[in-house]
């Protein structure tokens, strides 16, 4: 490697190391979101439909996943275990019902 060329390697690591997050005045460093990668197994149908989608919002599938996992953690307890099939069948009538009256509640908000 000829001498220039190292010089600008360590001027270029120099720099990458400055951009590195500071510590604040009380000694922590920024909060940044923190993400977990996990792995997940799927039935080829659901992927090809995870698939569709992210081409059509193109988006990576794992951003579709991700939002999907972002809306499931925002239901409450009763549709978290409609969406996993926990509840009796007889039920289906009473979950779109409180669906219902759960969006109407939100677009009175507004």
């Amino acid at each position: 490697m000829g001498i220039r060329r190292a010089i600008d390697k360590q001027a270029y690591v120099k720099r990458l190391q400055n951009q590195v997050a500071k510590p604040t005045r009380g000694g922590d460093y920024p909060r940044v979101a923190t993400a977990k990668l996990i792995k997940i197994k799927v039935t080829d149908g659901a992927r090809k439909v995870i698939k569709t989608e992210a081409a059509a919002l193109d988006m990576k599938e794992q951003g579709v996943a991700s939002r999907v996992y972002e809306w499931f953690g925002q239901q409450d307890e009763v549709m978290r275990r409609h969406v996993l099939k926990l509840l009796p069948a007889g039920y289906e009538a009473d979950i779109l019902r409180l669906a219902m009256e759960r969006a109407e509640a939100k677009r009175g908000k507004k």
